[in-house]
């Protein structure tokens, strides 16, 4: 009896052990990437400001922009100058470049089509709490 006891406690035990080390993995950094990148430019194709800035970290840069509160009113000139009417992102040539050591990301090209024309964009990321946008660089503005 007390070595059924013994079986049955080393069967749980191992059971518990196994179920601890079947834990849910979280998206990739490839994942976590793509969707900073989408949502960002969703947020611009839609004129949604608000929704592009929720991928954009505190510690955004821009030559022209400046912070992340100059990149949201640069996003705002933008729509009411009409550069992002009927827009259409074309990720079809895009390339994501992870560096996980280092904990940086570039994405690029993004190719924006509206009304006003075509632009490229390319998205710098940082992994800091996630993957959030620390700079861009836009040519054909």
């Amino acid at each position: 009896m007390k070595k059924q006891i013994a079986a049955v406690t080393l069967l749980s035990l191992l059971a518990f052990a196994v179920a601890g080390c079947v834990t849910a993995k979280g998206p990739s950094d490839e994942e976590m990437v793509k969707k900073a990148a989408d949502t960002f430019i969703q947020g611009l194709v839609t004129k949604n400001p608000d929704a592009a800035l929720t991928v954009v970290s505190p510690e955004f840069n821009h030559a022209d922009a400046g912070d992340k509160a100059g990149l949201r009113n640069f996003i705002a000139d933008a729509i009411d100058s009409g550069y992002l009417d009927d827009a259409e992102a074309d990720f079809s040539s895009t390339e994501y470049t992870i560096d996980a050591e280092k904990g940086t990301a570039k994405v690029y090209p993004i190719v924006i089509n509206s009304a006003a024309g075509s632009a490229t964009m390319g998205i710098n990321l940082t992994k800091k709490d996630g993957w959030l946008i620390t700079g861009l660089d836009i040519e054909g503005v």
